[in-house]
């Protein structure tokens, strides 16, 4: 499949909140089975792209309109399948999205302020867009799932590629993890709720719920501010903060509740149908020296069990760290930008690379205190699996990404089969203003 609409696919909605004009006067430029294109929806495309391409003006619209064409007759084909995407697909989609913009902007208020709309506004506007994108994903998944790639047709691929053409791989390194959390004595957690009982209670006779937040809060973000986190909705809390935010009434205070980062008690300031303005108070038990001590000591005796053979660290990862992003995976941190185990250097954690640094490659460390991103305390093993200098790329180092790159070709010629197939019989129609374009010609019957 063209690389471009891959690009495009990832372009969430978002990021082209603000590139939308509206002194485009709408036009519908082509059609494609039922599914029409807009004018304005290759004018979006555009400005998201001018200021990353080197292409003139008409060249650029002549790929992005083919990109667009390519989207529409996966789209048309999803619908001729009875291919269906379900609300909720549909509103997880957007809230992941929302997730990872809200975390690049610091906060939901500021997404809200650089886009001038509210989340709940950017959910609804967008949700006809989302549904698009996993139509055509979900179709582009059938037309090339069944595709396998074998290690001869690796190998060949590799040796196609012109000696000069081939990629530069920076240094890279493989690190696995084992992680344990100190389990808190009882009698410490028991401290901290009836501390937060205490302010509870000064609250119910009278006290400043926002004052109260200012001086106790132990959350770093809303705690000068009296607690408040501004409007948010369902799906952008923890589970049991959501459950409580949306069952208690305006202006009264929750019972104390638990989550992953410690005691609660929250206000309802005010609700607008699925989006709430609470106060919250959070307390996080202290940690003490003797209860990270039992993680060290746990994680000294699965040490021992590695290094003595009787488990290997994989399986040990999978049995006993409590890090749910890297237990399923053998312990191994994954690279999104790879694709693969291996992380380039210059992306991993100052932490964790200062720790490498003292670490010899195929060893395994002692165990280590580290914080997490979310600034619990913790320890770890660390497996520092291996490391590659820079390099071009070589089938013993980069199997796996030139493994990738194989199957992503071969999918691309599947893709061309089955749409030089479909383009016969369905309807397409291109206005004439983009008959010149070369690659459009494909689209012209």
């Amino acid at each position: 499949m063209d690389k471009i609409l891959t690009l495009l696919l990832l372009i969430t909605p978002f990021a082209i909140l603000n590139a939308q004009d509206n002194s485009v006067i709408d036009e519908t430029i082509a059609v494609v089975g039922d599914n029409y294109i807009l004018m304005s929806e290759l004018e979006v495309q555009y400005l998201q792209y001018a200021s990353q391409s080197n292409s003139s003006e008409d060249d650029l619209k002549c790929q992005l309109l083919h990109q667009l064409l390519l989207q529409k007759m996966l789209i048309t084909q999803a619908e001729a399948d009875s291919i269906e995407i379900s609300e909720d697909q549909i509103d997880d989609e957007i809230d992941r999205r929302l997730r990872y913009f809200i975390n690049q902007f610091g906060s939901k208020e500021k997404l809200e302020e650089y886009y001038k709309k509210s989340i709940l506004e950017i959910k609804e506007e967008f949700k006809p867009s989302i549904k698009e994108q996993l139509l055509v994903q979900r179709m582009q998944a059938r037309i090339t799932s069944d595709l396998k790639i074998t290690p001869a047709a690796v190998k060949k691929f590799y040796k196609e590629i012109p000696t000069d053409s081939l990629p530069f791989i920076n240094a890279e390194v493989e690190v696995g993890q084992i992680v344990k959390f100190p389990e808190l004595d009882a009698s410490v957690k028991e401290k901290t709720k009836q501390k937060l009982k205490d302010i509870r209670e000064k609250i119910l006779n009278g006290e400043s719920f926002e004052k109260m937040a200012k001086l106790h809060s132990e959350d770093p973000g809303s705690g000068k501010r009296g607690g408040e986190l501004g409007f948010v909705g369902r799906g952008e809390l923890v589970p049991e903060f959501e459950a409580e935010a949306f069952k208690t009434g305006k202006d009264e205070v929750s019972a104390l509740f638990e989550s992953e980062f410690g005691f609660h008690i929250l206000q309802l300031i005010e609700r607008r149908g699925e989006q709430v303005n609470v106060r919250h108070i959070l307390l996080r038990p202290e940690m003490g020296t003797a209860d990270l001590q039992s993680a060290k000591v746990f994680l000294d005796s699965i040490y021992n069990l590695i290094k003595n053979d009787s488990i290997s660290f994989a399986k040990a990862a999978k049995q006993f760290s409590e890090d749910e992003e890297t237990n399923q995976n053998a312990g191994m941190l994954y690279s999104a930008e790879t694709g693969t185990n291996k992380i380039p250097m210059d992306k991993l954690d100052p932490g964790l690379f200062f720790q490498l640094d003292t670490l010899k490659t195929g060893r395994i460390s002692k165990p280590l205190p580290f914080k997490t991103k979310d600034g619990k305390d913790a320890y770890r093993l660390i497996f520092y699996k291996s490391k590659s200098s820079p390099h071009r790329a070589n089938l013993k180092e980069d199997y796996q990404t030139i493994q990738a790159a194989a199957l992503s070709a071969k999918k691309d010629i599947e893709f061309k089969i089955w749409f030089d197939k479909k383009k016969v019989s369905t309807f397409i129609q291109v206005d004439e203003v983009y008959h010149n374009c070369e690659i459009i010609q494909n689209w012209i019957h």
